[in-house]
């Protein structure tokens, strides 16, 4: 894959999280007995976004700099690739210190975990997106095939 495309597929997978994390943002401000099924829904979507992100990452990205002969390369994306792994366990364990029935018992507890693994999302997308512009920027192609 040339490298430019990479970078926009990195994009286009950041920009379905961010509009994924808009919509469990605003439907965790309404009363809480609208929301459990709606919220519910949005944490598997963000699942199966989360991780076609990392494979796309894991994939295309951080595995073929890896295999690079370039030292400093390789070991930028294995401390983003570690990065990564880190952000999708947190994620989990979140989800799971959260099922519907204590998101309704605790919401300001919830909102307030919500608010907290948004930032950390959303932090994490924004050196992903910095670091992997420069790792990219120095070579024309991803991978070879």
């Amino acid at each position: 894959m040339k490298s430019a495309d990479a970078l926009a597929e990195l994009e286009r997978h950041q920009s379905l999280i961010r509009a994924e994390i808009a919509l469990a943002t605003e439907v965790a401000e309404r009363k809480p007995v609208s929301w459990q099924d709606t919220l519910a829904q949005s944490r598997w979507r963000m699942f199966r976004l989360l991780r076609a992100y990392q494979l796309f990452k894991h994939n295309e990205v951080y595995g073929p700099i890896l295999r690079s002969s370039h030292p400093g390369r390789a070991e930028q994306a294995r401390a983003l690739k570690a990065s990564c792994i880190a952000t999708g366990e947190r994620y989990e364990l979140y989800t799971s210190r959260w099922p519907a029935d204590a998101m309704v018992r605790d919401v300001d507890g919830y909102r307030h975990a919500l608010r907290e693994q948004v930032a950390g999302l959303q932090q994490q997308m924004v050196e992903e997106r910095r670091i992997v512009a420069l790792l990219l920027a120095e070579v024309s192609r991803t991978r070879m095939s």
